[in-house]
């Protein structure tokens, strides 16, 4: 089972355009400040939805 289903007609960009179709970056420096952002966000609202319970 995929992780993500294939939308069932059209494309992946016409379904989610917020991906866009640009370039990727292949730039290790900058793929793990975005990993480490990523995760810091997580955290940050995991807390935030569990400070009440």
């Amino acid at each position: 089972m995929a992780l993500c289903p294939k939308p069932a007609e059209g494309s992946w960009t016409e379904h989610y355009p917020d991906l866009g179709t640009g370039v990727v970056s292949s730039d290790q420096e900058l793929l793990v400040r975005h990993f480490h952002r990523s995760i810091a966000d997580w955290v940050e609202e995991y807390e935030r939805k569990t400070a009440g319970a």
